[in-house]
């Protein structure tokens, strides 16, 4: 592990970043689950009673939706598992465990980019 010398731009852009992949996984993580909710649900409870159109249509947007979605999330989820430290170059986060989960400070070098995503 090596100390870079930190730039303040360097290090207000990486946080910004960091911040949108956060945001853009959580959203699209929760937007898999209300696109299932809303448009999926119906076809479980009503489905004896549903025009085989309206079945087709509700089904396309559950899938294609649902499914766009939490591929959104697992695309911004590998590369919040890829983002590097500006300052060490490490990554954020070190492995799959449950000690690994996103947050605002560097695993490595204890980096907060909290305070630089408010800037």
């Amino acid at each position: 592990m090596t100390s870079n010398p930190l730039d303040t731009r360097a290090w207000i852009a990486a946080a910004k970043r960091f911040v949108r992949l956060r945001r853009r996984f959580w959203l699209s993580f929760v937007g898999g689950w209300l696109v299932f909710g809303i448009f999926g649900l119906p076809l479980f409870l009503l489905d004896d009673g549903m025009n085989g159109v309206v079945r087709g249509i509700l089904g396309g947007i559950t899938f294609v939706g649902g499914s766009g979605c939490w591929l959104g999330a697992v695309v911004a989820r590998h590369h919040l598992f890829h983002f590097r430290c500006p300052r060490c170059e490490s990554t954020f986060v070190m492995s799959w465990t449950s000690h690994s989960f996103p947050t605002s400070r560097c695993k490595h070098c204890g980096l907060d980019l909290r305070a630089a995503a408010m800037a």
